[in-house]
């Protein structure tokens, strides 16, 4: 089946199947809170990247990042499987958000996996009053909590920090932790990543409530309207009930099949590209991170051999929070000092890279 120029997966359920034969393997014991300062102690080498990625043509080597890494894990045996995904959600001053945000994601909501076929790397980054250790350990366990100890106002240092511990075979990540997330985004990207070699899966975005919270919450939208808003839908029965109370990000315009967004707030790679790639880029100090995730998206996605894979009836929801670019007037919006961060970072203006239409997975109504 085809949309347009896509390419068309059709999958009228969340995927089933997708774990091993025989034993799943067993739960990791929770790891407790882990600082930034003790992961650097622990951080050894690990195996280099696939020697297929080594030989493509452009490896990116040249950000001055490190070989990827790995926390140690003392009680770990080696009966003990891989994750098939790590999923890194970074979080500031978001307690209120966290709850709902990992809750969504957790094996109580997610369907079509167990815990043991994914873990949640839970980074606090640096927080005024940071999230405890059996807070994010509560809602599973394959959950655990990394503390980043800043000032940066910047959450792409402790995106990298959570990729270095994460053991899956692929990241996902979430640079704004207050995005919740569908029932079924979790078996459909780790389905989806066996639909290329080195595929890049994303999932569309969208701002809960009547419209984008530029918008709406000069208008008045704030926590309490959106906490009786989830309420009413029931969101925990029903987790694809986000998608009647809420209005689709700037950048996800258009739809499943409007065009590429221009940037991903769900974004998941096998874990050997996302080191061929050098991570994020931590140059980016803005509030938010600035235009990191665009350039990420853009470096990604000329990358060698990548293809693009979009979920199709899955998504992730932004709760309202006091966002330094979502939930600002657009006349205070920031962009004018992010595109002027990125233009002395790169030397160049910032522009969304032109692509091929993504491979569409999954099903939705058109």
């Amino acid at each position: 089946m085809t949309a347009g120029d896509h390419s068309f997966v059709e999958n009228n359920t969340p995927p089933s199947g997708i774990l091993p034969e025989g034993p799943h393997g067993v739960i990791l014991p929770r790891a407790g809170v882990i600082t930034s300062e003790v992961l650097d102690q622990m951080l050894v080498d690990q195996a280099k990247a696939p020697e297929s990625l080594g030989q493509m043509s452009g490896l990116r080597r040249d950000l001055g990042t490190p070989a990827r890494v790995e926390a140690l894990d003392l009680h770990r045996t080696p009966q003990q499987t891989r994750p098939k995904l790590s999923i890194i959600i970074v979080f500031h001053n978001m307690q209120r958000e966290a709850a709902r945000t990992l809750y969504s994601l957790s094996a109580a909501h997610q369907s079509g996996v167990t815990a043991q076929d994914y873990e949640i790397i839970a980074v606090d980054n640096g927080s005024a009053v940071p999230l405890a250790a059996e807070f994010v350990e509560g809602f599973g366990p394959n959950l655990r909590l990394i503390r980043h100890e800043t000032t940066s106002v910047s959450p792409v240092a402790a995106i990298n920090l959570g990729v270095a511990a994460a053991r899956g075979e692929a990241v996902a990540v979430i640079v704004d932790g207050a995005r919740m997330a569908s029932p079924g985004i979790v078996a459909r990207t780790i389905a989806a990543m066996t639909l290329a070699d080195h595929p890049l899966v994303f999932a569309r975005s969208w701002h809960l409530g009547p419209d984008v919270q530029n918008k709406t919450v000069p208008e008045g939208y704030d926590q309490t309207v959106e906490d009786a808003l989830l309420e009413a839908a029931d969101w925990r029965r029903d987790g694809y009930a986000l998608f009647g109370i809420s209005t689709l990000a700037q950048s996800s315009a258009g739809g499943f099949l409007g065009p590429m967004p221009s940037e991903f707030s769900w974004v998941a790679l096998p874990r050997a590209l996302f080191d061929a790639l050098g991570g994020y880029d931590e140059r980016f100090l803005a509030p938010g991170g600035g235009l990191v995730n665009h350039e990420f998206r853009n470096r990604a996605l000329a990358f060698p051999g990548v293809v693009a894979v979009q979920i199709l009836g899955e998504g992730v929801f932004h709760q309202v929070h006091g966002g330094v670019a979502t939930n600002v007037p657009r006349d205070r919006h920031p962009m004018a000092s992010f595109r002027a961060e990125y233009l002395t970072l790169m030397g160049q203006a910032y522009a969304k890279t032109p692509v091929a239409n993504p491979v569409l997975y999954g099903r939705a109504p058109l």
